[in-house]
């Protein structure tokens, strides 16, 4: 009943363990502790399936996730010191995201070959790790935002960016930080309230609290 409790207050905005640990009656060790099980258990329960397919369209984007400043002493240009997250988005359907070393067409490539269908329109921008996307699937079309292309017809890639920006706004809104250990789950929370929107805060629980089968978060693996 407790976990079901606390499912609930997740999924419908999603909690912070301060926040459970002051409307529960348990400490915040315990709260935190409780969160990450749940975090766990939405993290895949409905990603069984490929996204995209014949006639439909798949966008795919990058975001950099982490502190505003760069570290003292950390050397390059851009968003190297960030955490990366790489989120693919199906048109009217779902979406995945996942946290990556790197946003190179080396991680990305086998997470778009596993996660789309090869017989699926994918949309891009320009950046650089989209190379070889024209070999690996039915038809890939780039909007170059290098010269101010952000839309050509039905070709762009505002869907995903849209999540993307919904996501990031929520992990500022609830947590304010994350570590990078923790990134990937809470990642998934988010994915999850997403494709399970059309459902009721009833079913959206009954779907989370069936991902907990099978699995085991130790305290010292959250």
């Amino acid at each position: 009943m407790v976990v079901g409790c606390l499912s609930y207050e997740c999924i419908e905005k999603g909690s912070s363990s301060h926040q459970l640990h002051r409307s529960q009656s348990f400490t915040h060790k315990t709260a935190w502790f409780m969160t990450h099980r749940i975090k766990e258990a939405m993290k895949d329960p409905v990603f069984t399936r490929q996204l995209g397919g014949a006639g439909k369209t798949v966008e795919a984007d990058e975001t950099f996730w982490g502190n505003q400043k760069r570290r003292k002493g950390t050397p390059g240009r851009g968003y190297a010191y960030k955490e990366k997250i790489f989120s693919l988005i199906e048109r009217v359907g779902d979406e995945c995201s996942f946290h990556v070393p790197a946003v190179t067409a080396a991680t990305r490539g086998p997470i778009m070959q596993e996660q789309i269908r090869q017989d699926t329109q994918v949309f891009t921008d320009d950046f650089g790790s989209f190379s070889g996307v024209d070999d690996e699937f039915l038809n890939h079309q780039v909007v170059n935002h290098r010269q101010k292309e952000y839309t050509r017809g039905p070709i762009h890639a505002t869907t995903v960016k849209n999540y993307v920006s919904i996501l990031k706004s929520g992990l500022v809104g609830v947590y304010q930080h994350v570590g990078a250990h923790h990134l990937k789950r809470c990642i998934g929370e988010f994915d999850f309230g997403f494709n399970s929107r059309n459902g009721s805060d009833g079913e959206r629980a009954q779907l989370a609290l069936k991902g907990i089968d099978g699995r085991r978060l130790l305290y010292r693996d959250s």
